[in-house]
């Protein structure tokens, strides 16, 4: 027998929004951050729009699955999976940049593999002469 604090289903891909007179759901897989904006915060979705709400980022960051949406600043959540490169401090989703303040940096780093810089194999040492440069094809070619 399940009690009311135990939960039967629990629906864990999206979030539902309030619009007017009903709920809209909203994938987390379309949601790409969640800023401040003075006592709003703006959902910014993957078709470019966002949604404005009377949360506080505070709500919003417990709302939301840790295992998908992480605090990188006190303005910003952003969806990891969405994020496509990072320089130093800043996160770029798209053509976003987002900054990550200090107190949220080792939580950020830690959700992602990184593997170091490597030595382009294509690099190739300085040669002397042309007799070092072996031939091709195309050298034997003369037409």
């Amino acid at each position: 027998m399940n009690t009311k604090s135990e939960s039967i289903c629990h629906v864990k891909d999206g979030l539902f929004i309030r619009q007017k007179d009903f709920f809209r759901k909203y994938l987390y897989t379309d949601i790409q951050w969640i800023e401040v904006d003075g006592s709003y915060c703006e959902i910014h979705l993957m078709q470019g729009t966002k949604i404005i709400i009377i949360h506080s980022l505070t709500e919003m960051e417990q709302k939301l699955p840790s295992t998908i949406f992480v605090r990188i600043h006190r303005s910003y959540i952003v969806n990891m999976h969405k994020v496509d490169a990072f320089i130093g401090n800043i996160l770029y989703v798209g053509k976003k940049q987002l900054p990550v303040s200090c107190p949220y940096s080792q939580q950020v780093s830690a959700c992602f593999d990184i593997l170091e810089e490597t030595k382009s194999p294509f690099k190739y040492r300085k040669r002397k002469n042309k007799k070092d440069i072996p031939s091709t094809k195309e050298d034997n070619f003369h037409d």
